[in-house]
């Protein structure tokens, strides 16, 4: 990709997935002009067959040349936590943290998304990317209620659904403020980035809104 080489060592055609991956983060595609070359060493003859998907994202406070704009009431946010090193001291004290510091591989994290707007909204669908490398994971062992919690306070989710790239969220209703925890477990290390997460109303999707795409260091677990 471009001046950058990467192998992708593909198991066997035998095997119960024989296929490779490789995410490309959204600082890697600036520019006007990239190229993709794809070469195949094998020892004998063989097919290969692949996909490339690029997906672009509006900028999150566009200069109007944009054809939808982001409304000014309708805004999404994304944080990771990590679990704390020491137990706590309180019972009713929080046993994550903000995430500060690099991530072990195999090591499990919590990410929060938050939706905020202007009195209530009716049936939006919220879609938060994982970070390159991380999968959709059970919640740790260490007094953890659910694997999906949502903050019945300000609204509900009819629906919720990890998928193969991101999880999908189907708020049915919210007033002011809808939060969501999920967690998810480091495979690979290295430095990956999470795309932005987004929120539109599902009958009127030229009404949405972009939060920021992160980085996430994660090292090895030894």
């Amino acid at each position: 990709v471009g001046n950058r080489p990467a192998v992708l060592r593909i198991p066997s055609l035998d095997s119960e997935e024989p296929f490779a991956e490789y995410r490309l983060s959204s600082l890697e595609l600036e520019g006007t002009e990239w190229q993709v070359q794809l070469a195949l060493a094998a020892p004998y003859d063989v097919q290969l067959a692949y996909t490339l998907e690029v997906r672009s994202y509006l900028p999150l406070q566009p200069d109007g040349s944009e054809q939808y704009a982001a409304p000014k009431d309708l805004h999404i946010t994304r944080r990771y936590f990590v679990l704390k090193q020491t137990p706590p001291k309180q019972p009713d004290e929080s046993r994550w943290e903000p995430l500060n510091r690099p991530v072990r591989v195999g090591e499990t994290v919590m990410v929060e998304v938050e939706v905020r707007t202007r009195g209530e909204r009716e049936y939006l669908l919220v879609e938060d990317p994982y970070p390159a490398g991380f999968e959709y994971a059970p919640p740790p062992p260490r007094g953890i209620p659910a694997e999906f919690w949502e903050d019945y306070a300000y609204g509900y989710a009819e629906h919720h659904e990890p998928l193969d790239q991101h999880v999908a969220v189907f708020v049915s209703w919210m007033h002011d403020r809808y939060r969501y925890h999920y967690y998810l477990r480091a495979e690979t290390p290295g430095e990956r980035t999470a795309l932005p997460p987004r929120v539109e109303m599902m009958y009127r999707p030229e009404v949405k809104a972009y939060g920021k795409a992160q980085s996430i260091m994660v090292v090895s677990g030894e």
